[in-house]
């Protein structure tokens, strides 16, 4: 279960790419973390709409276990091995956006 918006990929992609390049390298493993991370709660969104609307899209739970396992696969190092616990300032406004747009999904509006 992938998300249909092709150019979102880019948008996640390229900040990484970019990011990584302007820092001037860094330890391989937490840039692999973060991808991980980034990629898994991307990727998160699509089937927890699915898994949340009635009825739910077969196989909607197990795409939404998989994705939020990457995301922990990679957020729990970043905390715990890197100490990059400042990346808990933008999961938590994401977070909230991610809310508010499953919220304005269901109810048909944009904002």
């Amino acid at each position: 279960m992938m998300p249909r918006e092709h150019g979102s990929w880019a948008v996640l992609v390229a900040p990484l790419l970019v990011g990584q390049a302007a820092a001037g390298g860094g330890p391989a493993g937490a840039l692999a973390a973060f991808c991980a991370a980034a990629l898994g709660a991307f990727l998160l969104r699509t089937p927890l709409q699915s898994a949340l609307s009635a009825p739910p899209a077969p196989g909607a739970g197990l795409w939404l276990a998989a994705y939020a396992a990457l995301a922990a696969a990679g957020g729990l190092p970043l905390l715990l091995v890197y100490a990059r616990w400042g990346l808990l300032g933008f999961a938590v406004p994401a977070a909230i956006l991610l809310a508010m747009n499953l919220r304005f999904n269901f109810k048909r509006q944009t904002f």
